[in-house]
């Protein structure tokens, strides 16, 4: 099935209350969400998995506190990372922006479980911090890799 291409002229996301799902599929008030993509600046998490966190971040299905770290073996910064992602974000470039300020780094590798630590602790201050909440992780590996 082929990906639906977004139009640049996207709607601000609103809450899944107001697009009127039922509360099954509703975000409820103060809900956190940290996800945790494995093999993040891969191919597939570029151009598949990331655009699909994108169009649930704009049909209003990630709550306002919601942070996604990306985990991979590449060097990079955050915005360097945000850079490598938002050219597959079709979007007004502030839609883009906005979810892009959700989405950090963290290098390491895939075998080590001192980087992993950082990635997980990363994802945990978060949920800490905004008092709870819900997480998800996700794997992107090569078949080399794993």
């Amino acid at each position: 099935m082929a990906a639906r291409p977004s139009s640049p002229t996207s709607p601000v996301p609103k809450p899944a209350t107001q697009m009127g799902f039922g509360s099954l599929h509703s975000i409820p008030e103060g809900d956190t969400l940290t996800v945790v993509v494995v093999g993040a600046s891969g191919d597939l998490a570029r151009k598949k998995t990331f655009p699909a966190l994108f169009e649930l971040y704009q049909n209003g299905f990630l709550p306002a506190a919601t942070r996604i770290v990306g985990y991979s073996r590449s060097s990079k910064t955050d915005q360097q990372f945000r850079g490598h992602l938002s050219g597959h974000l079709n979007a007004k470039p502030d839609t883009v922006a906005r979810f892009l300020e959700m989405v950090f780094y963290q290098a390491g590798q895939y075998d080590s479980e001192e980087d992993m630590k950082k990635a997980v602790n990363s994802a945990s201050a978060f949920e800490k911090a905004c008092q709870g909440g819900h997480n998800h992780r996700y794997g992107s590996l090569p078949q080399h890799a794993v």
